[in-house]
């Protein structure tokens, strides 16, 4: 957790990653296919958006 926030370097950032967690585990109970490899595909590209977003 402390490298997420050295690299986004603010709470808004965090605040942000957090909500695409709560956006992906939402959707992955909704459409209860959370071993799905979709739903694995789509929290990673959610990672990946994070980081490269300075």
């Amino acid at each position: 957790m402390a490298l997420l926030s050295n690299r986004c370097g603010s709470d808004e950032s965090l605040l942000f990653f957090f909500l695409l967690l709560v956006i992906f585990f939402d959707k992955c109970s909704f459409f209860k296919d959370c071993g799905d490899d979709s739903s694995l595909l789509f929290f990673f590209l959610l990672l990946v958006i994070l980081f490269d977003a300075d």
